[in-house]
């Protein structure tokens, strides 16, 4: 990833960056948003690594995988979505992610903005 890491107060890489707090600020927009439409349901989902407190790494989640993932009603879709700040660039994994999701006849939105993901929810249907 291309942004340079902080040390923390841990010695460990510091994760925060002005792109991620944009991209954390928009993912909270969209479950807010998503989440108000009766039909549609929407968790977060978090991949990464913790550490215990003997500085073992675990790991969680599936690599790849979106950051917002829900269902669709009636018809039982699945749903991802991918939150990016503007210049964010998918990894490999979130590509290869998205190819399996529409191979499957799921739906998945890159979203940049809220309005990426609430544009297609309303065309489709998926009013407030």
């Amino acid at each position: 990833m291309g942004e340079s890491a902080v040390p923390s107060a841990s010695g460990r890489p510091s994760r925060s960056t002005p792109r991620r707090n944009d991209e954390a600020k928009l993912k909270h927009e969209i479950l807010l948003d998503v989440g108000a439409r009766p039909n549609v349901r929407v968790w977060s989902n978090q991949t990464g690594q913790a550490w215990t407190r003997s500085g073992h790494p675990i790991k969680y989640g599936l690599v790849g995988s979106a950051d917002i993932i829900g269902i669709l009603k009636p018809s039982g879709r699945f749903l991802a979505i991918e939150v990016k700040s503007p210049i964010g660039v998918q990894e490999p994994e979130q590509i290869a992610f998205e190819t399996m999701v529409r191979a499957m006849g799921g739906v998945y939105i890159l979203a940049r903005t809220l309005a990426d993901v609430t544009s297609w929810l309303d065309v489709h249907g998926y009013t407030r």
